[in-house]
């Protein structure tokens, strides 16, 4: 896979591309920082105050730190 960075996308209204050939972006982190953050909410809504939870990206409750 090559290395992507802002310099090398173009973003449109209704349009994202790649500014060279041969480039490719995958959305996972996203997924699965964002599913790693509603578990740690819900946990810690329901009185759980020590986790760490890792789905892909890691979330820990205790000190708040996040990532």
């Amino acid at each position: 896979m090559t290395t992507v960075d802002q310099n090398a996308i173009s973003i449109e209204d209704n349009e994202i591309r790649f500014l060279k050939p041969g480039r490719q972006i995958t959305l996972n982190g996203v997924a699965q920082g964002y599913i790693s953050d509603r578990v740690a909410d819900l946990l810690k809504a329901n009185g759980v105050e020590h986790v760490l939870v890792n789905l892909g990206e890691m979330v820990t409750i205790d000190d708040e730190r996040r990532g």
